[in-house]
């Protein structure tokens, strides 16, 4: 008896003591992602200095960064669990770190996700959003982004402040998101970006729904029910077969505009940011209908 104890107790201890292993090698190695080196093959891009060309960038810096980085794009508080861990988004006005960023600084950060000193940016969405917008937009939003008012808010350096649980959590597929685009960006590919003409065409719709990346949350196929790795619920199906089939472009265009659906249901910002996406013109908001109205009329994802 009591040598199957002491065995009990030695294959307790082994387990024990490998679990504990795994998890601080788990902790260990998103400590070495974060502080990995890249290098993107940059290219210059065009940085317009005209008026509508800031317009511009105005228009799609609201609806694609203000959701993270704050209304006045000063940073803010993303994230806050005490188990995991506390996100900050970046102060990305003139007043903040970006005060001294070169255009290669700018596009390496939007479009590879890759810091300044060469680190990857952390939660930042560029390989399924950035990567692939067009050098005219992201000109225009470049060119935004140096006029804007400058705000002195001052966050962690490092952005984030994860706990060993949290670590553990991010590199065990927390979120639900690849948590560096960087890794998964080609960074020697520099060709040139276009997107379709700005006409309210499914075309034109679906990269918008690319750049918002409204994949995220509605899932792949954006019939919905996609756990990101939070306490946060699903996101409802968008293709014809939810109710967004029932809704004609008004109601949709409404819905978008004011945060409330056609059935009086109020959108929570915090789950869906309406407020940034309605920025968009309604061409886009057209755009946007005409292809999510494109898409295949499927059943609510039980993901």
């Amino acid at each position: 008896m009591k040598k199957v104890l002491k065995l009990t107790v030695i294959i307790i201890s082994v387990l024990l003591i490998a679990s504990l292993a795994t998890l601080f090698s788990l902790s260990n190695t998103l400590s070495k992602r974060f502080a990995k080196k890249y290098k993107p093959n940059t290219t210059k891009i065009i940085i317009p200095a005209d008026s509508a060309s800031i317009r511009r960038g105005n228009i799609l810096t609201t609806a694609l960064c203000t959701n993270c980085h704050g209304s006045d794009l000063g940073g803010i508080e993303i994230f806050n669990k005490p188990r995991v861990g506390i996100i900050y988004s970046r102060n990305i006005t003139p007043g903040g770190e970006t005060k001294n960023f070169s255009d290669a600084d700018w596009i390496n950060a939007i479009r590879f996700g890759v810091r300044e000193d060469g680190t990857p940016l952390f939660v930042m969405p560029s390989k399924d959003d950035y990567n692939k917008m067009s050098d005219d937009d992201l000109g225009c939003m470049i060119a935004y982004l140096k006029t804007i008012k400058p705000s002195d808010k001052n966050w962690p350096l490092n952005a984030h402040g994860l706990t060993f649980y949290g670590k553990i959590f991010m590199q065990t597929g927390g979120l639900g998101h690849s948590i560096f685009s960087a890794e998964k960006i080609d960074m020697n590919d520099n060709s040139p970006r276009t997107s379709p003409a700005k006409k309210e065409t499914a075309e034109y719709g679906g990269y918008l729904v690319s750049l918002s990346d409204c994949k995220y949350c509605h899932g792949p196929e954006l019939n919905g029910g996609v756990d990101t790795g939070t306490t946060d619920p699903p996101a409802p199906n968008i293709t014809p077969g939810g109710n967004l089939g029932n809704w004609n472009m008004e109601q949709f265009i409404k819905t978008i505009r004011l945060g409330v659906t056609p059935s009086g249901k109020h959108l929570n910002p915090g789950y869906m940011p309406w407020t940034s996406i309605a920025a968009f013109q309604d061409t886009e908001l057209k755009a946007i209908y005409a292809f999510l109205k494109s898409q295949p009329a499927l059943k609510d994802s039980k993901r």
